[in-house]
């Protein structure tokens, strides 16, 4: 590798090594000859021009990042500005295989106030159409893990993320950077998967995102599968514009979350978000007033085998228009709260350790319960319809007079009839997965 021994700046021979095999159309194949190789100044640096591919192997060599100073890693992206999105058409790839990536020469820095003074490591950063990722180890970054922008295609297999985001407290906290795995800008037709893949962020911090798709009105399809993602404030963060998404999350848990699903955008009636065989658990306080799942936008969202529960008070629960609920568990944990309903269909779900001043409510449509259970306090789930919505429950019943309601004309449940019926078994990690 144009003499990189494994000394103290390994980076220089790295960069020239990733130039020669992009000339050459050759791969860079990295030895695991030394405990790590240091790249203060990252391995490669690399403006991609059209037709350029870049594939990095290896059998397990670790690229450390050794100096306090920002820096990615791996940059396949040239002078491409954030958040700008890139110029398509260009046929560049990206291909990464058996690599360790660690971030330690940059700390934690959690207490800084000032956003212009911080440093911030990134595993990679690209710009390629084509972006593949398999069987690599991202450890120790304050700042960011992947970020693959204006992607055709991007595959993220068999990887794993650990101590990988951050978060900046001070002022604008939204955009700015402690993602595990990121895409942007995604193209007409994309298809993006992250699989077997778990992402997790710092002990007893909370990081701002594992999953993160934003700022594409594109048409494409993306998938989380078998990833579990723990420690980041969303687990999951789509905050698009008149995007066509098709987002599947599969049996990838979420753990020691705020938000395990947050959606945001306008315009957004052509996307739709899966969330099946997955449990939501300790989601400890809120983003915004909210916890568990956030979303606020117009996509549909189907919800199947899935069991949530939360840890910490208070909590709202935001499901939006157009979301249903199937087999599902949700736990209000005995903590007063609310959880909105607006426009749902339930179906054989369970709504469970309602407090006395919890809550929900509908605005406007109407919410369908089929085959549902409600166990809490009595009086404690208040159906609130004033404003003319409508209730509807059919086949439901509770562990007692817990329903009592607020409701219009319409409604055709057994207010104050329900059948009473003994509590479920206490919610287990283990409910949605062997569903």
């Amino acid at each position: 590798m144009f003499g990189a021994t494994g000394g103290l700046n390994d980076s220089p021979a790295c960069k020239l090594c990733c130039e020669a095999a992009i000339a050459l159309k050759i791969p860079v194949f990295v030895p695991n000859l030394y405990p790590f190789y240091s790249v203060p100044d990252g391995f490669c640096e690399v403006a991609p021009a059209a037709g350029d591919e870049l594939e990095i192997l290896s059998d397990g060599a670790e690229l450390r990042a050794t100096a306090d100073r920002t820096v990615d890693i791996l940059s396949f992206a040239g002078d491409f500005i954030f958040p700008t999105p890139p110029k398509v058409g260009r046929r560049t790839r990206l291909s990464l295989s058996g690599l360790v990536l660690d971030g330690r020469g940059v700390p934690e820095q959690w207490s800084e106030t000032d956003y212009g003074i911080l440093r911030r490591v990134g595993a990679v950063n690209s710009s390629a159409e084509h972006f593949e990722m398999r069987h690599c180890k991202i450890r120790n970054f304050y700042g960011h893990g992947v970020r693959a922008i204006g992607t055709q295609s991007s595959t993220i297999e068999h990887c794993s993320a650990e101590n990988v985001g951050g978060h900046w407290y001070a002022y604008d906290t939204y955009d700015a950077f402690g993602d595990a795995f990121y895409h942007a800008y995604a193209q007409d037709g994309a298809e993006i998967r992250i699989q077997h893949s778990p992402m997790t962020g710092y002990p007893e911090k909370y990081s701002r995102a594992g999953c993160v798709f934003e700022f594409s009105s594109a048409r494409y399809e993306a998938i989380i599968e078998d990833s579990p993602i723990v420690g980041y404030e969303r687990s999951v963060h789509v905050e698009e514009q008149g995007s066509k998404i098709s987002l599947r999350i599969h049996r990838s848990h979420m753990s020691r979350t705020r938000v395990g699903l947050f959606i945001l955008g306008d315009e957004m009636s052509d996307a739709r978000v899966e969330l099946v065989d997955t449990y939501i658990d300790y989601a400890d306080g809120d983003y915004g007033g909210q916890s568990l799942v956030s979303n606020q936008s117009s996509a549909a969202l189907a919800i199947e085998r899935v069991a949530m529960r939360a840890t910490k008070q208070p909590f709202l629960a935001r499901f939006g228009p157009r979301t249903t609920l199937r087999d599902c568990i949700i736990d209000w944990n005995g903590l007063p709260g609310a959880i909105e309903l607006s426009s749902i269909s339930a179906v054989r779900t369970t709504f469970r350790g309602i407090r006395a001043n919890g809550s929900a409510h509908t605005s406007r449509v109407a919410l369908r319960a089929i085959e549902c259970r409600f166990e809490g306090d009595p009086g404690a789930l208040f159906l609130d319809s004033a404003d003319g919505a409508n209730w509807v429950a059919e086949n439901s019943f509770s562990s007692g007079p817990v329903v009592r309601a607020n409701i219009g004309p319409e409604w055709r449940g057994q207010y104050g009839t329900l059948p009473i019926r003994a509590p479920i078994d206490p919610l287990a990690r283990s409910v949605a997965a062997e569903s």
